[in-house]
């Protein structure tokens, strides 16, 4: 192998892959990334963990085709140091040469024929979506996906597609996040699977260096696997086998009390007074009383905090709610209206938080005993 290319869309390349390698593997083979130049003047690269693996090709001169693995952490500490303009990479005798300006590295590498090969992908369904409608729904519903190892389903995304209608649920047993929008396609997928955290979280990060959030991003699915096709970067995840719980059942269908409070003063008031609660439990109150709200949080080893705040709507008798703040916190920073509906029925039954006057994305949120506060 023998090719010359720019530093800047080596290094991208690099960043691409690099976050599907697996660093603690007992396989040493999955720490590498592997290189290939291809003809007609193309270079790809591609790390894997064998959960998830990601190839990236990008346009270089090719001078001589071929392939190698190497470490991925030393490939891309040599690359960063590396002044801008052409970087030259060579393979001898299973030694990758990377040659700029004065400089030259060599770094021992493995085989290509060492590597995983990329996953055969024998594709059962198919559509395309924006990959700003995509990504938008991830952030919307991604901090609720579980870390418990022992509810294994609860550890990614659920994806519905049903008819025209696309649907993302998430939950991790205290709260759960709903969002919905419209899509397009030919034929009725009738998709419903578990898609990995971790993919999803690298498509986010891939998607931020795009110039146009409209582009669009094709989606495969196979029995057992995913694959989002994006530009010239392609990654394939294994799915979560399983029964994702039914969310229907957990969306309260009853709100006897709802406000609409803007976003903004909740935010600021749950993270001032949130100061105050205890550190294990990160529990305050929410206080309904004639149109307002009053936010609390009574430490008796620290002290005490208060504020409230107005809210429209509530006419109800006075209502004492217990809140984790941490998972209040996480849905107001993801809605990006001004103003949002709290909903609920009891002090103890869940509640519902979502954008005033919208029922496309939907937070419920499980309360605590407000007499452990």
């Amino acid at each position: 192998m023998k090719i010359v290319c720019e530093k800047s869309i080596l290094i991208n390349a690099i960043r691409v892959v690099e976050n599907a390698v697996s660093v603690k593997n007992t396989l040493p083979i999955l720490a590498n990334i592997l290189i290939k130049a291809n003809g007609g003047d193309t270079v790809t690269l591609t790390g894997t963990d064998l959960e998830l693996t990601i190839k990236n090709s990008f346009t270089s001169s090719v001078e001589e085709e071929g392939s190698l693995t190497v470490s991925a952490k030393k490939f891309s500490n040599i690359v960063k140091e590396l002044p801008d303009g052409n970087i030259a990479l060579q393979t001898d005798n299973g030694v990758l040469i990377i040659s700029c300006e004065n400089m030259v590295f060599k770094i021992k590498g493995l085989p290509e024929e060492e590597f995983p090969a990329f996953p055969a992908f024998k594709q059962n369904k198919a559509f395309n979506l924006k990959v700003g409608t995509l990504i938008d729904m991830i952030n919307k519903t991604i901090y609720a996906v579980s870390n418990d190892e022992i509810r294994y389903v609860l550890n990614g995304l659920f994806l519905c597609i049903e008819k025209d209608s696309i649907k993302m649920v998430s939950t991790d047993g205290h709260r759960l996040s709903y969002a919905q929008n419209t899509i397009s396609t030919d034929e009725s997928p009738d998709i419903k699977i578990i898609i990995p955290k971790k993919v999803l979280h690298e498509l986010s990060r891939i998607s931020a260096g795009l110039e146009s959030n409209e582009k669009d991003i094709e989606i495969k699915i196979s029995e057992n696997q995913i694959l989002f096709s994006l530009d010239s970067t392609i990654l394939v995840s294994r799915l979560i086998e399983g029964q994702f719980p039914d969310y229907e059942k957990v969306i309260p269908s009853e709100l006897i009390n709802k406000t609409k409070i803007n976003r903004h003063k909740i935010l600021d008031a749950t993270r001032r007074v949130s100061l105050i609660s205890n550190i294990k439990t990160a529990s305050i109150k929410y206080h309904f009383f004639e149109n307002k709200l009053e936010i609390m949080s009574i430490n008796p080893e620290e002290g005490e905090a208060r504020e409230i705040i107005p809210v429209e709507g509530y006419s109800g008798d006075d209502v004492v709610i217990g809140y984790n703040y941490r998972y209040v916190l996480d849905i107001l920073k993801i809605i990006d209206t001004d103003d949002i509906s709290l909903e609920f029925t009891k002090p103890l039954t869940p509640g519902v938080i979502k954008p005033a006057g919208k029922d496309n994305f939907i937070n419920v949120i499980m309360p605590m005993k407000v007499d452990n506060i």
